[in-house]
């Protein structure tokens, strides 16, 4: 994962939606930013790149942002996948909160607050993810010295 530089991966069957967000992207310095039209072209690219961020619409083509979110979490949880909608409804938040969305983004929300919520959304995962690779790190030592331990009786 790259935390200095991440990758992005912008889903929407909208092309001005993906361009107006690629925009935003660059203009906070994210790194690589690819795009999809539909939800099988998101997986496809996502197996491919391995984004580190994920815009992810959830009315698509083809397969829809709930599959394409449920089909990475499948996979993998190291990446942050925040979802984009123009319509919210309760149900549908609370399902790709369950499945592992960081967040959901509302299509007519003002582009500062769209911008400013990636940014602070990024900014938890990655230190969520540091928490989770320190203590990984540190179980591995902990095991280790259990082990040298029993080697000592």
């Amino acid at each position: 994962m790259n935390f200095h530089n991440p990758k992005v991966l912008i889903v929407d069957d909208e092309e001005h939606v993906r361009e107006l967000l690629s925009n935003m992207m660059n203009s906070i310095n994210f790194g690589t930013i690819k795009q999809a039209s539909n939800g099988e072209e998101a997986i496809e690219m996502f197996n491919k790149d391995q984004p580190d961020l994920m815009i992810l619409d959830i009315n698509m083509p083809i397969k829809t942002g709930e599959e394409v979110l449920q089909c990475i979490r499948n996979k993998t949880e190291e990446t942050c996948i925040i979802i984009l909608t123009l319509f919210s409804d309760e149900e549908t938040v609370k399902k790709c909160i369950s499945l592992g969305a960081e967040y959901f983004i509302v299509k007519d929300m003002p582009l500062p607050k769209i911008l400013k919520v990636i940014e602070e959304k990024w900014g938890e995962f990655k230190k969520k993810q540091k928490e989770k690779l320190s203590r990984k790190y540190d179980l591995s030592k902990i095991l280790q010295e259990v082990n040298e331990e029993e080697k000592i009786y």
